[in-house]
């Protein structure tokens, strides 16, 4: 049997029982293992590794335990929107370069341990919303936007490097909010609905099957 390992912040976490592997939350990753874990019956066993509110850095500093002790076979990634929140209260701008340098040092250190893993590597997105624009602030939204497009460039672009699936998902989200109000995808610009989900899950499955 294969191990699926998804990590992440809150949007991976999705209220996922810590203590226990069965309860993975309520988000995209219980969607993802309910289609799959259907479809190729006892060939997968899956694991949650997300917590919220966590940079890359957090995600860094527990890539040992989280995710070289278990090694898995896949590596689901999803990070970058606590990053760029990080800098939206501080007097200077999002640091790209220590982005980068913290995302690449995470890659090469599972691909250093684990050199037969398969990741795929999550576009991080952001639309409107109560955190993203608080009181109607589309200033503040803008740059917060372009924190996150920072931070999905150094994904993608490391992606490109270590030769790894880079799933965008910006692009969906923002086609998305053009059909329906986004608290209806997004409760509050960042955590996806049970619909918002659906958007990550179809995503996540269509580049999984195309790359396993």
């Amino acid at each position: 049997m294969k191990t699926i390992l998804f990590q992440g912040d809150s949007i991976t976490e999705a209220l996922r029982d810590r203590e226990d592997d069965r309860i993975l939350g309520y988000g995209y990753v219980t969607r993802v293992v309910g289609d799959l874990g259907y479809k190729y019956l006892g060939q997968y066993d899956f694991k949650n590794r997300g917590v919220g509110g966590d940079k890359v850095g957090d995600i860094l500093a527990r890539n040992k335990q989280d995710v070289i002790a278990n090694k898995p076979d896949y590596l689901s990634l999803l990070c970058g929107i606590n990053d760029a929140w990080y800098y939206m209260d501080k007097p200077y701008d999002f640091d790209e370069q220590a982005y980068y340098d913290a995302f690449n040092n995470l890659i090469c250190e599972i691909e250093a341990e684990l050199p037969d893993v398969k990741i795929m590597i999550l576009e991080p997105f952001i639309v409107v919303g109560s955190y993203t624009a608080p009181n109607g602030d589309l200033e503040y939204y803008k740059t917060f936007r372009g924190y996150v497009e920072q931070c999905a460039r150094c994904a993608e672009k490391i992606a490109e490097e270590h030769n790894i699936r880079f799933v965008k998902l910006q692009e969906k989200c923002d086609e998305a909010v053009t059909k329906t109000n986004s608290v209806n995808l997004f409760i509050d610009g960042i955590h996806p609905t049970v619909v918002g989900h659906k958007i990550i899950t179809d995503a996540w499955i269509e580049a999984f099957e195309e790359s396993k």
